[in-house]
């Protein structure tokens, strides 16, 4: 943790000594013969297309979907990118619909391994159901350039192999990954965790030399390696040590934003720069508001909170058109995320003149996420099915889905934000139905729809999967707690009680299902017939977890009266 903690204090001092003139050198586009070849999007667009597969960098870089190059396009004779070395940029090649990372021969088989395995397991269960070139295209390419980068990779990859395997209970037959049918190497469990705390050791190692050599150049290495390690930290359990890192991220960000007196590196105008602020910041944003939602860290706008919503803003405000659902998604987070550090319930003040400043803010918010929505409607209904590769309508249809989760869960939040009356949530039951409806759809397939409950239940506590995203369960967790209708509030419950080993980011269901009974049972035991009273309602939460040792401490009551005076420690 030290060691960690002296990385972050350390950046913070950085300041490049190049001088500025050397920086703003004007640079000149040579003359060049326009290239018949390059996917379709960059020749529609009049760009220069450097031809990497599956994707190009220009289009993963600006959020499109790259649609590929046609054989009349591809050069028949060997490809001279393939006899740089190995660290250098190497293109990816398509094997059975999953780039095929191109591996140096001086690697460890075990580090081979593990690659793989983030190829075809952690980086399609860290995309979902959106076509999310960042974990399967962007990231292993830059894994190839950078030492940090690839230790952290292999390092997450080794721990999530050992994570699925720890906590599924399919047999071996069936769960055993790809990478182990490629390379026919399958690792014992406390193998797997030695060998990820290894290359764990060694990527915080090298992104402390990269951080004190590079300083703010190269901020997309600091930040996606801070991101993976963070990653690791949230998988294993040690919520502290990941969140120095997510916090340190966002100190990164907040200066270089900021652009202080005597910072130079990555403009924010270059095409590293906008990978930082398009898609590196928003994660950060969703670690911290995850943290702060399920956890003891309360919520506070620093200086460094508030940089982050300017660097993201930008994504909950461009209302009229999305060009891809990964857009919509990052979207619709921003906007929760700056309705999140609004100014608490308990500290509003009362007067008319805050009273009309209050309801503007709401009214601005709720037209927000109304010009998200009809740009939402509007990509849909000219989106072409190709955008999914294979033309996978199942997973448009689950990204929709879960877009719809957080479109309804927004508009509860919105129109009961900066509010102190419990009772307003009655108001919203068909939305906290909906919610539960779409959630129970996501949460198991479609081809399991049709068996009983109790095999329904067996398939879902299998299952393992784990995500840096929020998905599913903060939504549940949310209508659990604030739908008082008894029998919405408890199929919410079961369904995160029903998927054990489900983890996105720092929600775990199972611990989300524990605290989320407690307060349950806590109102319940005083409800009036068909009524629940405001004097029985919840609404002062706080929850420490220790995921490592399968425990947490809860704290509740209600505010001003009982504020946190029940007090559980809690083990699952």
């Amino acid at each position: 943790m030290i060691r960690i903690l002296a990385i972050w204090t350390h950046l913070e001092v950085v300041r490049s000594s190049t001088p500025k003139a050397m920086t703003e050198t004007a640079r000149r586009r040579k003359k060049h013969a326009r290239s018949a070849a390059g996917c379709g999007i960059c020749r529609a667009r009049h760009v220069r297309c450097d031809e990497t597969r599956p994707s190009c960098n220009e289009c993963v870089r600006t959020g499109r979907h790259c649609d590929g190059y046609s054989s009349s396009r591809i050069p028949n004779g060997p490809s001279n990118s393939l006899d740089r070395p190995v660290r250098s940029v190497l293109p990816l090649i398509h094997h059975t619909g999953t780039a095929l990372l191109a591996l140096s021969k001086n690697m460890e088989p075990s580090a081979q391994r593990a690659l793989q395995y983030f190829q075809f397991e952690t980086a399609e269960q860290f995309s979902g159901c959106f076509q999310d070139e960042f974990w399967t295209t962007l990231v292993l390419q830059i894994s190839q350039q950078e030492d940090c980068v690839c230790h952290a990779l292999i390092a997450l990859a080794t721990l999530h192999e050992h994570f699925r395997d720890k906590h599924s209970s399919l047999p071996k037959t069936i769960v055993q990954s790809s990478a182990a049918r490629e390379t026919g190497i399958d690792l014992p469990q406390r193998q797997q965790y030695d060998r990820a705390a290894k290359h764990y050791t060694k990527a915080i190692g090298l992104l402390q030399s990269h951080i004190f050599s590079k300083g703010f150049d190269n901020l997309e290495v600091t930040l996606l390696c801070c991101l993976l390690c963070a990653g690791f930290e949230i998988l294993r359990g040690f919520y502290n040590a990941a969140q120095t890192h997510i916090q340190g991220g966002i100190t990164i960000i907040a200066k270089w934003q900021s652009q202080e007196s005597g910072i130079r590196g990555t403009s924010p105008s270059s095409p590293k720069g906008y990978l930082v602020r398009r898609t590196l910041a928003p994660m950060f944003s969703r670690l911290a508001m995850q943290a702060t939602l399920f956890s003891d860290v309360q919520p506070t706008c620093s200086k460094n909170h508030s940089s982050l919503i300017s660097c993201t803003a930008d994504l909950g405000e461009r209302g009229h058109r999305f060009e891809s659902l990964t857009l919509a998604r990052d979207a619709i987070h921003s906007l929760l995320w700056q309705i999140f550090f609004l100014p608490t319930r308990g500290h509003l003040k009362t007067n008319i003149k805050s009273n009309r400043s209050r309801n503007k803010r709401r009214a601005d918010f709720a037209m927000r996420l109304d010009e998200w929505y009809a740009a939402l409607t509007g990509y849909l209904n000219t989106v072409k099915t190709q955008e999914y590769i294979g033309g996978d309508r199942g997973k448009r249809r689950a990204a929709t889905s879960s877009l719809m989760l957080y479109y309804k869960a927004a508009r509860v939040m919105i129109s009961t934000c900066l509010q102190d009356d419990e009772m307003m949530f009655d108001d919203f039951e068909d939305d906290f139905r909906h919610i539960v409806n779409e959630a129970e759809d996501l949460l198991l397939p479609l081809a399991y729809q049709s068996l009983s409950t109790e095999q329904c239940q067996r398939y879902q506590a299998k299952v393992s999967h784990f995500s840096l995203e929020s998905g599913i369960v903060p939504v549940l967790y949310y209508v659990a707690l604030k739908c008082r209708v008894p029998q919405i509030r408890y199929r919410a419950l079961a369904l995160m009680s029903d998927t054990p080993n489900r983890r996105e980011g720092v929600w775990e269901s199972a611990a989300a299902a524990l605290v989320a009974g407690q307060i349950v049972e806590i109102e319940e035991r005083r409800r009036e017939g068909n009524e629940l009273p405001v004097s029985a309602r919840v609404d002062v939460i706080r929850v420490r977890v220790y995921l490592e040792n399968r425990n947490l401490v809860l704290q509740c009551g209600r505010r001003g009266k009982e504020d946190c005076k029940i007090k559980r420690q809690l083990w699952w």
